[in-house]
């Protein structure tokens, strides 16, 4: 896997005090170079990544849990309607990239044709109402998911983007999120529309709160 953050995992841990605060400064005030890919002040994983709160530890296994439950009454139902409906799987899996670069299986349901490659009727129906990504929660239970984080994104999109994007690594010191913090890039060739949704995944990441992740499930869709 070509991603910068790979390097960055095998690099020994630096012994000084410049805050990450101040990295982040450096990094920015620092010229950036298309010819070169990711960051360009060195800055650590376990700088970056914060430990959530034992508010938001309870919050994700109480909701882990509701989620798994309605997963898990409703498969039956979800699996009869795709297969009337089209003659794909019940389970879409698609390989996407995690923290620290680690790439692992995603779970959704199907919702479209692998031959048109057009959503199927039943299909719509589920990405609109956001239970496509029911099966994800085998994701969190797996450790692979946050309940909020970055939207998990196909590996070679990532690879492209960190290509792209100098604070694109960043990301990566936490793991995706069953419910993304930003609207999700529906054109990966558009790289303003990345950078958009970079800005706010990394607000997020770089200052996670229970009062973020409690209005992300509200707002749940």
């Amino acid at each position: 896997m070509s991603l910068v953050c790979n390097s960055i995992i095998e690099q020994p841990v630096a012994t000084n005090t410049v805050s990450v605060q101040e990295k982040i400064l450096l990094e920015k005030q620092l010229p950036f170079s298309s010819e070169k890919a990711g960051p360009t002040v060195d800055l650590y994983f376990h700088e970056l990544a914060k430990e959530k709160s034992f508010s938001q530890n309870v919050l994700r296994l109480s909701a882990t849990l509701v989620l798994t439950l309605a997963f898990a009454a409703s498969l039956p139902v979800m699996a009869l309607f795709i297969k009337i409906f089209s003659s794909e799987p019940v389970f879409k899996k698609k390989k996407v990239t995690g923290r620290r670069g680690t790439v692992f299986t995603h779970y959704s349901y199907s919702t479209k044709d692998s031959g048109s490659n057009k959503e199927f009727l039943f299909g719509t129906f589920l990405r609109k109402t956001g239970l496509a990504k029911l099966p994800s929660v085998i994701n969190i239970w797996k450790g692979n998911l946050n309940l909020v984080g970055p939207q998990p994104y196909p590996v070679e999109w990532c690879n492209e983007w960190n290509n792209q994007l100098s604070d694109f690594y960043k990301r990566f010191s936490f793991a995706p999120g069953f419910l993304s913090v930003a609207e999700p890039v529906t054109n990966h060739q558009d790289i303003n529309q990345v950078n958009r949704a970079l800005r706010q995944e990394l607000r997020y990441v770089l200052n996670p709160s229970f009062k973020k992740d409690r209005q992300r499930l509200m707002g749940m869709g």
